[in-house]
């Protein structure tokens, strides 16, 4: 079984002995401790098959509509991840690397906010279900991530996450491609058009794992079986394409479009990064090889409402207004700590006759948290960006962690990713894994 509190034992090399360690010594083998699990399998390869296990929940909660009580199959399954991640992460507090510990201080200072306006709410008796579940959401992520800081200790610990971002990635884009051949219409997310969604209802989210793990999978193998990550990364993106999701295709273009301006910046004085060309090179030609079979009648209905100025962008303009002038009509208390997630859906429900959220994370964040709320968020931010940055002199990673840090933004200020718990999830780890990697060892040894 996982042991979440290494504090006596340690196993030896035959997993027949055990020994009693001082405080010096467990602060070494600590974190070789923490990482052995069941069978031989480490808690890394746990957090390796989250994404994928996210999606395949997801499909069977959209299939099924399974629920326990009043709770869904996907939030209890969620609901244990978390509370698992937190036993880890608590266990690994006391070692958690120094100089990472800004990273700590960030996540720290959202979630503190996100907590503190839950027990407010609670306090007042204004808690609502959907603004609790909606704040786990952004619990989980950010419990995820610092798991992710604590635990990894090697190159290899990083490839098994990034990894793992890729497979779930084949296999989402894999069963987009599949429902899109045989079922076409049937299961279209659409009415006008035929566009999938691997059995969700929306792919905003999916599309920000598929081009996360697109990316890592170029990465993984840009030195050697170049061709491998070529396939992926075309695999990916035509999962991409033909959900016709407008934010996640532009985010992945963004990405591929730096990549290959940082390609060409970099190729005079160094030939390898050649392997940067491939993203932008290969959207160019999905687009082209997919289109060319599917036709583009459909690609321009998706965009044909940006000539509206009420419809474009799905009415997101006409959502981020509602939600600015619901901003401007509260009182001080509620614009400092916010008024939940219900407050966003009250808000839009009257205008739009639905209970959704604002399409984008800024005006989330203002109005579930408040002031207090957008300045974490905004320092949240700050601190990820100073986290790639200081991977600057690993040229590679520095390239590719920032190419998943525009998805994450464009689709977060666009179409909003802070409430999709897996996304997130990926997004932080595929970054984190990227910025960690050049720094560790090749071993678990410490």
């Amino acid at each position: 079984m996982l042991n979440f509190e290494p504090k006596k034992l340690v196993s030896c090399p035959n997993g027949s002995t055990s020994v009693n360690l001082d405080s010096a010594q467990r602060s070494i083998v600590a974190p070789a401790f923490v990482n052995t699990g069941l069978a031989g399998l480490s808690f890394v390869h746990i957090l390796a098959l989250l994404p994928f296990l996210d999606i395949l929940i997801g499909q069977i909660q959209a299939l099924s509509a399974a629920q326990i009580g009043s709770i869904s199959l996907a939030q209890g399954y969620h609901a244990f991840v978390l509370s698992v991640c937190f036993l880890v992460f608590l266990s690994r507090l006391k070692h958690f690397p120094r100089h990472y510990q800004y990273i700590l201080v960030a996540g720290i200072f959202l979630a503190g906010s996100v907590a503190l306006s839950t027990m407010i709410f609670w306090l007042e008796g204004k808690l609502s279900f959907e603004t609790l579940i909606a704040n786990s959401q952004i619990l989980y992520w950010l419990v995820l991530w610092l798991t992710i800081l604590a635990i990894c200790k090697s190159k290899k610990d990083c490839k098994l996450i990034l990894g793992g971002i890729a497979v779930a990635a084949i296999y989402a884009s894999l069963t987009i491609i599949y429902l899109y051949i045989t079922q076409g219409h049937k299961s279209s997310i659409y009415e006008n058009l035929v566009g999938n969604a691997a059995g969700f209802k929306t792919a905003k989210g999916l599309t920000g794992i598929i081009a996360t793990g697109g990316l890592a999978g170029i990465w993984l193998f840009r030195s050697r079986q170049r061709i491998k990550g070529a396939i992926i990364f075309f695999v990916c993106l035509a999962g991409i394409l033909l959900t016709y999701q407008r934010a996640g295709l532009v985010g992945i273009g963004l990405g591929s479009l730096w990549l290959g301006l940082w390609a060409l910046a970099s190729f005079v004085k160094n030939q390898k990064q050649a392997w940067a060309f491939y993203p932008i090179i290969l959207l160019v030609l999905a687009a082209v090889v997919i289109f060319s079979v599917v036709g583009t009648e459909d690609l321009a209905s998706r965009w044909d409402d940006l000539s509206n100025p009420e419809k474009a962008g799905s009415g997101r303009l006409q959502f981020w207004q509602v939600a600015f002038e619901s901003f401007c009509k509260m009182d001080t208390i509620d614009k400092l700590g916010g008024v939940g997630y219900t407050g966003i859906a009250e808000a839009l429900v009257s205008r739009y006759g639905a209970r959704i959220h604002t399409h984008s994370d800024i005006l989330d964040v203002l109005i579930m948290f408040g002031m207090l709320g957008i300045a974490s968020f905004i320092f949240l931010h700050a601190v990820i960006i100073r986290f790639i940055y200081k991977t600057k002199y690993h040229p590679s990673a520095f390239a590719v962690a920032t190419a998943i840090y525009l998805v994450m933004f464009f689709q977060g200020v666009t179409t909003g990713q802070i409430l999709c718990l897996s996304v997130m999830s990926c997004y932080l780890a595929g970054i984190t894994c990227l910025c960690l990697y050049p720094k560790l060892k090749s071993s678990n040894q410490q």
